[in-house]
C-alpha cells in the first residue's frame, strides 16, 4: 500500500478498508547475499525504490532503499540531493 495513495483516499473522505479499492502492491524482495550493484540492478529492473530483504530460510532480516544503496555507493553527496 502506498502512502500517497492513502493520504489521497483520507482526502477523499474514502474508506481506507483493504476491501474497499485500496491498491495493494507487490515489494520487492531481494536475498541477504547480494552485493550492493546487485541490488541497484535489482532496484532499476523493479522499477522500486525499497525492498524487503530475506535471508536463505525466507525470513524477513531488513529493508533497503534505493537511497540507502545509492548513500553507501557514493556517500553523502546523492543522498542529500535526493531528500531534497
Amino acid at each position: 500500500v502506498d502512502s500517497k495513495d492513502l493520504l489521497n483516499r483520507v482526502l477523499a473522505n474514502q474508506s481506507l478498508a483493504l476491501n474497499s479499492g485500496v491498491q495493494i502492491r507487490n515489494t520487492l524482495i531481494v536475498p541477504d547475499t547480494l552485493t550492493l550493484s546487485e541490488a541497484l540492478e535489482s532496484f532499476k529492473t523493479a522499477g522500486e525504490d525499497f525492498a524487503v530483504i530475506m535471508n536463505e530460510y525466507a525470513l524477513v532480516v531488513g529493508i533497503i532503499t534505493l537511497n540507502d544503496v545509492m548513500t553507501t555507493l557514493m556517500g553523502d553527496l546523492v543522498g542529500q540531493g535526493l531528500e531534497e
